[in-house]
């Protein structure tokens, strides 16, 4: 089919020229504002195209960076929470060994103590042996007199009372002291 279009309208006679109808027309051989407007719609939907895409990119990285970040976040909470047990534990610790290092602090001056009273103990034993020795050597001289008045004798049995006394003295010194130094020994 063939129509006719008036190509110039400022002639005095127009120009009539066959239209040739396409229900496709090729980009080539189609007329410049069909060509024009086609180029156009195609540059509008790669622009769309790439928008989408680089959008939906976009969207699916921002999805995965939150969900790293939530990661991320939660095992903040749990290292601060390990973090916090762990301090908790260390004042915990160091409260116990300040009570356990004056505990040892007065068990020390507690030993000290009984070691100046098991040099007390020591040198009042040596003293019970030096009075029951001068004892010993006055019952020794009163033995060599000949019988010895009647006064002398009660004085002589205060004496052996007295030496029996240190004599029992002595005794117990040396068991206190021995076993101070047994308590001491066990503990060292």
């Amino acid at each position: 089919m063939i129509r006719r279009v008036r190509v110039a309208l400022k002639h005095a006679s127009p120009i009539y020229a066959s239209e040739k109808s396409n229900l496709m027309p090729s980009l080539l051989g189609a007329p410049n504002n069909n060509r024009h407007r086609l180029v156009f719609l195609l540059l509008c939907f790669a622009f769309l195209y790439f928008w989408n895409r680089r959008e939906h990119t976009y969207s699916e990285e921002s999805r995965r960076k939150d969900e790293q970040l939530e990661l991320v976040q939660r095992e903040h909470a749990s290292v601060l929470e390990k973090l916090r047990v762990i301090w908790l534990h260390k004042k915990k610790i160091e409260s116990d060994s300040i009570v356990h290092k004056t505990e040892l602090e007065k068990f020390n001056s507690k030993i000290k103590l009984k070691e100046s009273e098991i040099y007390g103990y020591r040198t009042k034993n040596e003293q019970c042996k030096r009075e029951l020795q001068s004892c010993h050597k006055t019952d020794d001289g009163a033995k060599k007199m000949e019988k010895p008045p009647k006064a002398d004798a009660s004085e002589v049995s205060g004496l052996k009372q007295k030496i029996e006394e240190m004599q029992k003295k002595l005794e117990e010194q040396e068991n206190n002291s021995n076993s101070m130094a047994a308590i001491l020994k066990v503990r060292d």
